[in-house]
């Protein structure tokens, strides 16, 4: 890549050929820039159809048509880029053939031609398609950002063919049985005092055995922690919760096996009450 020649004095006007050096060197710099611009978009619209999990792999569920219509703008920028050059190979060809028969004679160039007016048609098509492409990209970030989707999950199956029935259990076999319990939730700002303790403990009393097993699944709602002075991330600080609700109920006399568990969590998705929890699943086993 050139670089800008020196201006001319301010007591000297800038000749002719000054103005077509300059414009030459500015022309060679802005192609350059417009490229890269465009080659990086093409990327980027990539990179989000090719993730398999997050928030590209959101957006890119959401926002395919955008995405799509994106790359092919970058795309024929980098044509029109590709054509102004082929163009200007041609024309230049062109006119060396005419300075070679005319025996070097000086000659101009065909200025009227529709070959090299096109030279100007796609450097102007690719100034413009490639910096539209790129703010398309940046409105897509913002979007990305201020309104995330989370793809929601699958729906089981319903319609599947002759379901296999379930096994009949014969006298004396245990059995078990999923209970989801009632659900201790959070404050917002306080992880330490869960609320619904007591129906928990009431539900526990009536429905759990000897035997049994009760997993604390640990939530936490997808946004970020504030004042995060203990540097936690979602996932732990759900861990903490279901924590604490085991270290409550040990508390309160019950000697289940309750395991803390925790699953993945969001980190930027819309606030709820109800992911703010801890829901404790009892496996209950019964004899026939």
């Amino acid at each position: 890549m050139g670089t800008n020649p020196s201006p001319p004095a301010p007591y000297q006007g800038a000749t002719y050929d000054d103005v077509l050096t300059r414009l030459a060197t500015v022309s060679s710099r802005l192609s350059d820039i417009l490229r890269t611009i465009g080659i990086g978009t093409v990327l980027f619209c990539w990179g989000l159809f090719s993730a398999d999990k997050g928030l590209p792999h959101d957006v890119a569920v959401h926002h395919p048509l955008w995405i799509v219509v994106t790359a092919a703008i970058a795309v024929l920028g980098l044509l029109f880029d590709l054509l102004q050059a082929a163009v200007a190979y041609r024309v230049a060809n062109r006119l060396r053939s005419d300075i070679e028969r005319d025996q070097f004679k000086p000659k101009f160039y065909p200025y009227q031609s529709l070959l090299y007016r096109s030279q100007t048609f796609f450097f102007y098509g690719k100034s413009i398609l490639m910096p539209v492409a790129a703010a398309s990209i940046v409105i897509l970030l913002f979007v990305m950002v201020w309104n995330p989707q989370p793809v929601p999950p699958a729906a089981p199956c319903c319609c599947c063919s002759n379901p296999p029935s379930p096994p009949t259990p014969s006298p004396n076999q245990k059995t078990s049985k999923l209970l989801l319990l009632p659900v201790p939730e959070f404050t917002p700002k306080n992880w330490t005092n869960p609320t619904n303790m007591q129906k928990l403990q009431k539900a526990l009393s009536q429905k759990a055995e000897k035997g049994d097993l009760l997993l604390l699944i640990g939530s936490a709602d997808c946004t970020p922690i504030r004042n995060n002075k203990e540097k936690l991330d979602n996932t732990q600080l759900a861990l903490n919760r279901a924590t604490k609700v085991r270290d409550l109920l040990q508390a309160a006399g019950f000697s289940l096996e309750m395991p803390p568990q925790v699953l993945p969590q969001y980190v930027n998705c819309r606030e709820k009450s109800e992911t703010r929890a801890v829901y404790p699943l009892l496996l209950h086993s019964a004899e026939h």
